[in-house]
């Protein structure tokens, strides 16, 4: 709407000028209609034109596995995950041997604790892993001028120039990560042992997050029902 006023007025000036010198008024009308020609068209391509969102991709697994924060919880649980299987061969075996009823309930009881601890340990290593990895997504987009940043899980094609994965594993790389361990109070009380043939769900991360990968030998459902197998019969 805009243009169209600035196009007639232009003819306005252009009827006016005719009047005076046929001459002049032949050059002024070309030149007054161009411009009014372009002022119309320059207005609507501002109107029409936006700009265009800047887009980053990131592969969050290669993040997790890759950095050394990730690294280094991995190799948190897989430690944790050792000692507690370490601990339940030892409670197996003295229950085996000695028979008694004793050592079949310490048994019975450390279990699930352990299992508790691992899952409770698993739940720190990912939120603390994911605190360090929010900030370094943060500070990259700022830092690239970057409007939205998206997983590649949901990305069907993209340009690799735009993959931000290895700049966002340089820089957590910078910050260490630490695990602090969880004292018996953060872990809190054991929910008793799951009934026979029963899997323990395993911890899940929060929404968002992919899930820890780890080779440690945890308690299972298969330790449980060793366990099981290993006490004394109750009479």
């Amino acid at each position: 709407m805009h243009g169209s006023k600035v196009f007639f007025v232009s003819l306005a000036m252009i009827v006016l000028l005719a009047a005076c010198d046929d001459s002049t008024s032949n050059k002024n009308a070309q030149k007054a209609t161009s411009e009014a020609q372009g002022a119309a068209k320059g207005s609507a391509v501002t109107a029409s034109v936006e700009v265009p969102a800047k887009i980053g991709v990131i592969n969050t697994t290669s993040v997790f596995k890759d950095s050394d924060g990730g690294k280094a919880g991995a190799a948190h649980l897989d430690a944790l995950g050792k000692q507690l299987q370490t601990e339940l061969v030892g409670l197996q075996a003295e229950a085996e041997s000695s028979k008694s009823k004793e050592a079949s309930d310490k048994l019975q009881m450390r279990l699930p604790e352990m299992q508790k601890r691992f899952e409770a340990e698993q739940q720190m290593v990912i939120n603390t892993l994911n605190a360090a990895y929010q900030k370094a997504l943060d500070s990259c987009r700022e830092e690239e001028k970057i409007d939205i940043i998206v997983n590649e899980d949901a990305v069907l094609s993209f340009n690799p120039r735009i993959d931000l994965t290895k700049k966002i594993i340089a820089k957590m790389n910078l910050t260490p990560v630490v695990y602090t361990p969880l004292t018996p109070e953060e872990v809190g009380p054991a929910s008793g042992m799951p009934p026979a043939g029963m899997m323990m769900p395993p911890s899940m991360p929060p929404k968002g997050m992919a899930p820890m990968q780890n080779d440690a030998a945890t308690p299972s459902n298969a330790d449980a029902k060793a366990a099981s197998e290993a006490a004394p019969a109750k009479k």
